[in-house]
């Protein structure tokens, strides 16, 4: 088995959803790059975070899954 990389400066996207917490613990969540597994299922893992409190401007490296084998879609974790 062969693994590309691909550099991807910008990815955007947007989902909605209700969630039965208090803002302020699933904005704690949502910014906190170093657990975007938790709640992402196409990010594999966080390669280098970014730095807390999370700002305008901030980076962070992550791995993504975004085709499994034979370029299909990988399913959700």
């Amino acid at each position: 088995m062969t693994t590309k990389s691909l550099l991807l400066t910008e990815f955007g996207g947007s989902v909605s959803a209700d969630v039965d917490a208090p803002p302020d613990d699933v904005f704690a969540l949502l910014t906190d790059t170093s657990r975007l597994p938790e709640w992402n299922a196409r990010i594999r893992r966080v390669l280098e975070p970014a730095p807390a409190p999370l700002a305008p401007g901030a980076e962070w490296v992550v791995q993504m899954q975004v085709a499994g084998p034979g370029g299909r879609a990988a399913p959700p974790r």
